[in-house]
């Protein structure tokens, strides 16, 4: 049977949680569907367990990280499906719900519909976050990229409406996406190295008049962190450059100035600290 939607998951030694959700996949049922799993060089021996135990899945492996765009455009790219349905390895999933995900967003094409998100809940069943507001100097991120850090930026809430507001954007932890739609909008922008790839693409969906929606019966479970969570200090460091590049891109000029002044006030301040 041709092939109708491709499940693509970008994996970073994840190998213990990759290994749970390809076994929670079920791929003996897979008849219209196939995984792609990209690995951004892992060195816990994730690449070998999947050639091992998975042979049916198509294993892309890049020669170096370079971050979770990259690899998410390498596997889109490689999709035979008209959906794609992109996860990352610390989602647990049946193939039924994500074939059912894929589903939705083909009968909701003509409400131009670009992209389908389900709900997410964490390891412990509780409702976890995935909205947030697209970042502006109006809503703090000034302190963020200044001295109160970058997470304020990415603070999620549980969604209540069945769509992403023009205002919000979703973090991708698992999503489906038309592929014809994700192609004429450039894929993601692989200038992100971790974050704000997410708020990007839906900035860039919102000004096309593209709508990504949220399935209000498909639920996955994300034993990842959720959007806003607490970080360690060399994330944080990556989500300040990935979010000063957001500013540089789709804010205004005089916003981008306050912020570059803001990153330079903390700067001086970390210096004159040691």
């Amino acid at each position: 049977m041709a092939i109708q939607n491709s499940i693509v998951v970008v994996n970073y030694n994840g190998r213990e949680k990759l290994a749970t959700m390809l076994a929670g996949l079920k791929l003996d049922e897979a008849v219209t569907s196939e995984v792609i799993v990209v690995d951004n060089a892992s060195f816990d021996e994730s690449q070998q367990f999947v050639r091992e135990k998975y042979p049916s899945v198509k294993l892309l492996v890049m020669k170096s990280n370079k971050g979770y765009a990259a690899a998410a455009n390498a596997g889109v790219s490689e999709a035979r499906g008209n959906v794609v349905v992109l996860c990352h390895s610390d989602v647990v999933a049946t193939m039924h719900s994500l074939t059912e995900l894929a589903d939705q967003l083909r009968e909701a094409r003509g409400r131009r519909a670009a992209a389908m998100l389900p709900r997410l809940r964490g390891a412990t069943g509780e409702e976890q976050p995935f909205v947030a507001r697209l970042p502006k100097l109006t809503a703090g991120v000034v302190g963020a990229l200044g001295a109160f850090g970058p997470r304020l930026a990415r603070r999620g809430v549980v969604p209540a409406l069945d769509h992403v507001a023009d205002h919000e954007y979703a973090s991708f932890a698992c999503c489906a996406f038309d592929c014809d739609v994700l192609a004429s909008l450039g894929g993601f922008d692989a200038g992100y190295f971790l974050y704000f790839a997410d708020a990007d693409l839906c900035t860039r969906m919102h000004d096309r008049d593209h709508r990504i929606l949220i399935s209000r019966n498909v639920v996955v479970t994300h034993t990842g962190s959720a959007l806003g969570a607490a970080l360690p200090q060399h994330r944080t460091r990556l989500m300040r450059k990935d979010l000063a590049r957001f500013f540089k891109k789709q804010r205004p000029g005089w916003e981008q100035a306050v912020v570059g002044w803001a990153d330079s006030t903390r700067k001086l301040v970390t210096r004159q600290g040691e």
